[in-house]
């Protein structure tokens, strides 16, 4: 099904996750949104490698292929904090990194790295609306704001500066 959908993801993605593969960077998205569907998504693009985790929330479904629920807990924008990743199979992979990037597209992505110990986070925050009210705001929580639904162009030349 994923193959049938016209689903977009935004431009440069795909060398960002392919970089990250490369240079076995641990990677996790950490989503609000329904895990399975991004999975399949990944899936159907080539893009779901073995640094990848997925933390999301998981469709349960019964005998006949019904979606029936979801796996708890749920997760949305306000509780990313709150889940504990040393709880996943991702935790073994980052235990001993000291430096994550975080790229996020709301305000409360920035507590994602909370259950984390690091030294240093790049917080990259992705401003898609309101601009002009919430670019004073993204520019002061965020360490780099990209604007209006832009590429990841500013990703990619960080990846490619720091694999080196």
């Amino acid at each position: 099904m994923a193959n049938e959908a016209h689903i977009k993801l935004r431009p440069g993605v795909e060398t960002v996750l392919e970089q990250c593969h490369t240079a076995a960077i641990p990677l996790l998205v950490f989503s609000a949104g329904i895990g399975n569907i991004i999975e399949e998504v990944l899936k159907s693009k080539n893009l779901l490698y073995n640094n990848m985790h997925i933390v999301s929330n998981m469709m349960t479904f019964d005998d006949k292929d019904v979606c029936v629920g979801f796996d708890e807990p749920l997760i949305h924008v306000f509780n990313k904090s709150e889940f504990q990743l040393e709880e996943t199979a991702y935790y073994e992979s980052i235990k001993d990194r000291p430096n994550v990037i975080l790229i996020g597209d709301s305000l409360g992505d920035l507590q994602m790295s909370q259950g984390v110990k690091h030294e240093l986070s790049l917080n990259i925050g992705f401003c898609n609306h309101d601009f002009n009210s919430l670019e004073p705001i993204y520019k002061e929580a965020f360490d780099i704001v990209i604007m209006q639904d832009a590429n990841f162009g500013p990703v990619i030349d960080l990846l490619e500066a720091i694999t080196k």
